[in-house]
């Protein structure tokens, strides 16, 4: 975890607190490993909301003699709108 740092989003600026995470994605086949991705989320506690989501995703084949890491999705998700609640 990180410190805060502010975030822009089409739903405003926030005070976001910084996130590290690792994921691994169910997508495994016979030809090829899962998906890993890492990222980092940055949420908003005045939003309740992660106000921007962005991953790093990468695969490799099975069976490479050289494993080279193949580029997966690599998304960035913004807050585009929000209602806090009471």
């Amino acid at each position: 975890m990180g410190g805060y740092q502010s975030v822009t989003t089409p739903a405003g600026t926030f005070d976001a607190l910084t996130l590290r995470v690792i994921l691994t994605l169910d997508d495994e086949t016979a030809f090829r490993w899962p998906t890993q991705c890492t990222g980092i989320v940055r949420y908003a506690p005045s939003a309740a909301a992660a106000a921007q989501i962005e991953y790093s995703c990468w695969w490799r084949d099975k069976g490479d003699r050289d494993p080279i890491n193949r580029p997966g999705p690599n998304p960035v998700l913004r807050l585009t709108q929000y209602q806090r609640g009471s």
